[in-house]
């Protein structure tokens, strides 16, 4: 298992808190902009599920998956 970039319960700044948890996730999470459907970041985890890379998705809407 690879190890966290982030600790998630030892850090008092929420938005690393939550960076941690987008980061380490299980699941697949992608956010989208919804006036465009482009992709706009997702996890590590996403990127493995649909095996392309963070700039690649970018580049896509989230139908041309």
């Amino acid at each position: 298992m690879a190890t966290p970039k982030y600790e998630i319960g030892n850090s008092q700044d929420p938005e690393s808190k939550y960076q941690a948890l987008f980061e380490q996730a299980g699941n697949g999470i992608v956010l989208i902009d919804a006036k465009t459907s482009y992709i706009v970041d997702c996890n590590p985890e996403f990127e493995k599920q649909t095996g392309r890379d963070l700039p690649e998705l970018k580049e896509k809407r989230i139908w041309k998956i």
